[in-house]
């Protein structure tokens, strides 16, 4: 069974691994987001597609176009992220690895 826990590093340690080390206990790193979770806004492919679908909305105003902010998270943002996405898995995209 895992859990998740939190360690305070009492002094004399350089850092939290060697403590962990000394301790033998193991440190584990959350995986980061699939390329496809709606909530993962720094996978390059999706965002510079993403950014493209954007551009080709029609803006009704007032004003001018809000410009496709990098990572931003408005409503229109995430409607060109989710056809983005659509797309790229449409194509068999596989994610580029790390």
């Amino acid at each position: 069974m895992r859990e998740t826990v939190t360690i305070y590093v009492p002094d004399g340690y350089k850092n939290a691994d060697e403590f962990l080390k000394d301790c033998e206990f193991e440190k584990v790193v959350p995986p980061a987001p699939a390329w496809d979770a709606p909530y993962n806004y720094n996978y390059e492919p999706v965002e510079r597609r993403a950014a493209e679908i954007y551009d080709g909305f029609i803006y009704p105003g007032p004003g001018e176009k809000p410009k496709w902010i990098a990572r931003g998270n408005g409503l229109k943002q995430d409607v060109a992220r989710r056809l983005a996405r659509s797309e790229l898995r449409a194509a068999g995209h596989a994610p580029i690895p790390e």
